[in-house]
């Protein structure tokens, strides 16, 4: 068990310093813990992927509406649909 621990630390990040060596658990708790926080966080993200993977496939028996004219061409449309009608209205006050 104790050679697992010091292989864990060591697979860390190395501990060659003398002067640091009475803090070697301490860092290495801590990098475990920044490790564990990763995982956890990239398992949660994946998990995310996978559960919404195919949400925006519409049904295959749905009806998907699409616009194909910008908002400039439905203006100048209704705007010559307008002008149409005041002439015909015109049109027909003059008679």
């Amino acid at each position: 068990m104790n050679e697992l621990l010091t292989t864990w630390k060591y697979a860390l990040g190395a501990f060659s310093d003398d002067k640091t060596h009475k803090y070697d658990n301490r860092v290495c708790v801590i990098r475990s813990v920044i490790l564990a926080t990763y995982l956890i966080t990239n398992s949660i993200i994946c998990m995310g992927v996978i559960r919404h993977w195919d949400d925006n496939v519409p049904a295959p028996n749905s009806i998907t509406i699409v616009q194909t004219q910008d908002r400039e061409t439905r203006i100048f449309n209704a705007f010559t649909q307008f002008i149409k009608v005041l002439m015909e209205v015109d049109k027909t006050s003059i008679n």
